[in-house]
């Protein structure tokens, strides 16, 4: 157990404890549960990070170790393949991205409900942990305020200015090419971040190439826990984040059919005082005292507070 002085409050200090959570299929994920010394509530929210593809759960332990020190008990968790859940070398790992969201997710969401029952659930996504890895999960129902950060629909051609052109060389050419030469993604060769097992790279590459993302590369049966999320759902885009550009975030959302509200708010980078923010950048200590109070108070708002927006309630087709 690690223990960090809480920078807002510092009458407390932050847990930090390592766990292990096993999925259905076995497999043992490594997860951190962030909570603050000040007497349990049973009512406090549970806030789960669930991150973008090769970021490790280490990306989002000072935004972890923030909603703590407000009064909510965090878990993050890497998924199977990536940061401390690889159990051997990634190039030995068989699975696909698929489980991420429907073995690894369910698992994450089972342990919260079961650990902490009377707790409302937060689920904090980033990038594709806001998107496809909680669509896919069967258990979503579980989740009762749901923030996306950065959440893209996932095809190349959503995206904006030039990246959609080397995304389309990276993912469609480069990608592939170093999976069956490497055996994995190498993460200091493409930027990625962590090293990504070959399967998991291929199948995400599948994705981004087709029009309808996810949604037009797995068969029907696998895709109704998109329909079963019932939270509130809110994405927060970042008008310099051409992946998660305005055209992709309106796409992902409209694939939620069953949320009871579904809202976009797009942030400028003067916004935060900032020249930059774009895919990765509200993860940062920097923007402590601009985005992350606001990404905090609408998880804390009643469901009576949320505001209505002509994007509340996009159509259902994608």
């Amino acid at each position: 157990m690690r223990n960090v002085t809480c920078s807002t409050n510092p009458a407390w200090s932050i847990n930090e404890t390592p766990i292990k959570i096993t999925t259905h299929d076995g497999y043992r994920l490594t997860a951190i549960v962030f909570e603050d010394t000040r007497p349990h509530r049973p009512s406090r929210p549970i806030a789960i990070i669930g991150g973008g593809v090769a970021i490790p759960q280490t990306f989002y332990a000072p935004f972890a170790r923030y909603l703590a020190s407000q009064g909510t008990t965090v878990i993050t968790f890497d998924y199977r393949g990536i940061g401390g859940s690889l159990n051997t070398h990634a190039r030995d790992i068989t699975a696909r991205l698929v489980d991420w969201g429907q073995k690894d997710i369910p698992a994450i969401l089972a342990y919260a409900k079961s650990t902490y029952p009377d707790s409302p659930i937060h689920w904090i996504g980033h990038s594709l942990g806001g998107g496809f890895g909680v669509a896919l999960a069967h258990n979503n129902a579980l989740i009762d305020r749901h923030l996306g950060i950065a959440v893209p629909h996932g095809y190349w051609g959503l995206m904006s200015g030039n990246e959609r052109y080397r995304v389309a060389a990276l993912i469609g050419i480069v990608l592939p090419t170093l999976a069956y030469t490497c055996g994995y993604i190498p993460g200091k060769l493409t930027g990625l971040g962590e090293n990504l097992p070959k399967h998991i790279a291929l199948e995400w590459r599948r994705w981004i190439l087709n029009p309808n993302s996810m949604w037009g590369s797995l068969p029907a049966k696998d895709l109704t826990a998109s329909q079963t999320l019932r939270a509130p759902m809110h994405i927060l885009r970042f008008s310099d984040d051409p992946w998660a550009s305005e055209q992709s975030v309106e796409q992902i959302l409209k694939c939620f059919t069953g949320a009871k509200h579904r809202s976009i708010a797009c942030i400028q980078p003067q916004d935060a005082n900032a020249k930059h923010i774009g895919h990765n950048g509200f993860f940062r200590t920097r923007f402590a005292t601009t985005l992350w109070p606001r990404a905090c108070a609408w998880l804390n708002q009643s469901e009576t507070g949320l505001q209505q927006s002509p994007q509340q309630q996009p159509s259902s087709r994608h």
